[in-house]
């Protein structure tokens, strides 16, 4: 992080997290610089960086599709060591996970320099909160369901849906989880 005072650090991101709850279209676009980096996914969920055009494209087309429903602040512990880092709805907004194997939660990690945000990048390191990966996550609730006296199968169902009915997707998957589990057990 430069050297800029972390009061106006601070004051830019409260300001950019309003704007993106508030939908401020016209307040984000003016917080980010023309001249920034900024990280997306491309159609295959890849991450790529894109100047300000491509983002804002990006950004406000999945903003427009949810509603921000809760909002976390941490700080990046791994590659800009104290950057301030906003997570919305418990990391699953903006990027769409590629598959189990990424980390549960995503947040936005803002570059700031004189008043403006000149990279957001996708940050998975935080100092003030643990951040497993989804098959981590997904193979605790199942570990918990066998405890209780599930079969694997049914274990891995509920721990999908509720309901245990499933995608072929999903049940694809089943077999590739239970070695998991079983390796790692």
């Amino acid at each position: 992080m430069s050297e800029y005072p972390k009061s106006a650090i601070k004051e830019i991101v409260v300001q950019f997290t309003e704007a993106v709850q508030e939908k401020n279209y016209v307040l984000i676009s003016e917080l980010l610089s023309d001249k920034g980096e900024y990280t997306i996914q491309d159609k295959d969920l890849e991450t790529i960086d894109v100047n300000k055009t491509e983002f804002l494209k990006w950004f406000l087309a999945k903003l427009r599709d949810i509603k921000i429903l809760s909002v976390d602040y941490d700080q990046c512990s791994l590659c800009k060591i104290g950057n301030p880092v906003i997570i919305f709805n418990k990391g699953f907004f903006p990027k769409t996970a590629f598959d189990d194997s990424e980390r549960s939660m995503t947040g936005l990690m803002l570059d700031i320099q004189e008043n403006k945000i000149i990279g957001i990048t996708f940050c998975y390191s935080f100092l003030h909160r643990e951040n497993k990966y989804l098959l981590d996550c997904k193979a605790e609730k199942i570990k918990k369901l066998m405890n209780e006296g599930f079969p694997i199968i049914d274990a891995y169902c509920m721990s999908i849906h509720p309901s245990g009915e499933l995608t072929q997707k999903e049940y694809d998957e089943i077999e590739r989880f239970e070695l998991y589990f079983l390796y790692n057990s």
